[in-house]
C-alpha cells in the first residue's frame, strides 16, 4: 500500500520511525501493508489498545514534535485524522496546519491563522475559550491536545478520569504534565 502527500516532515524522523518513504517533487510516498489514519484504527478497536502501545505512540509523536520545534514549527492542536498508523505500531504525524513560531518567548501569533480554529474534543481549553483579543499563546498549548489523543489510543476515551487505571506509571506521568490547565505549566517530557 502506498501512501502519497505533501508535508512538513523530515527525512530524519522517517528514518527514526524505521518507516519505508520515497520523496519525489516534494512528495513524501510511504510504503507499507497497512496505514491507517488513527480514528479508522480506533474503530478496530473495542477497548482502546495497550499501554504499551500508548507509550510507543507518546515516543513517536515526542519525536516527530521536537523536530518540528527545532525546526521552528508548532501546531495549535490535533485530530485523529493528522495521525498515520503504519504497520500497526508507527505513529506518523501528518498536521493539516503547522504554524512558525515566534523566536520571541516559542510562542505562536494567531495573526497567523490561516482558517478557524476547529472545535473537536481534542482541543485545549484555552482554545476552546479563546479569547479574540489574545494575541499569542505559547507553543505547549498542542500538548493538551497530544495528551488527549494518546488518551483515546490507551482507553478508547478522552475522560480524565481514565489516568487513575494508570496512576504509578510513567506514561501517567507523562499525560499529567501534558494536561495541565495553564500552558505555561505544560511539559512534554520522557524520562
Amino acid at each position: 500500500m502506498y501512501l502519497s502527500f505533501q508535508n512538513y516532515i523530515s527525512e530524519n524522523i522517517l528514518d527514526k520511525l524505521e518507516i519505508d518513504f520515497k520523496i519525489t517533487d516534494n512528495i513524501i510516498k510511504l510504503k507499507s501493508h497497512n496505514i491507517y489514519f488513527l480514528d479508522d484504527y480506533l474503530k478496530t478497536q473495542t477497548n482502546g489498545i495497550w499501554y504499551d502501545l500508548g507509550m510507543k505512540a507518546i515516543q513517536d509523536i515526542y519525536l516527530q514534535i521536537l523536530d518540528y520545534q527545532d525546526r521552528g514549527f508548532t501546531f495549535l492542536s490535533f485530530n485523529l485524522k493528522e495521525i498515520l498508523v503504519i504497520d500497526y505500531n508507527k505513529f506518523l504525524l501528518v498536521p493539516n496546519e503547522i504554524y512558525k513560531v515566534e523566536v520571541i518567548e516559542y510562542k505562536i501569533n494567531l495573526n497567523s491563522l490561516r482558517s478557524p480554529i476547529e472545535d473537536s474534543e481534542y482541543i485545549s481549553p484555552e482554545l476552546r475559550e479563546l479569547n479574540i483579543n489574545e494575541k499569542y499563546f505559547p507553543i505547549t498549548i498542542s500538548y493538551y491536545s497530544i495528551a488527549l489523543i494518546i488518551l483515546k489510543i490507551v482507553f478508547n476515551s478522552t475522560d480524565l478520569d481514565n489516568m487513575n487505571k494508570i496512576k504509578h506509571s510513567n506514561l501517567y506521568n507523562i499525560l499529567k504534565r501534558c494536561l495541565q490547565k495553564n500552558p505555561k505549566h505544560r511539559f512534554f517530557v520522557i524520562i
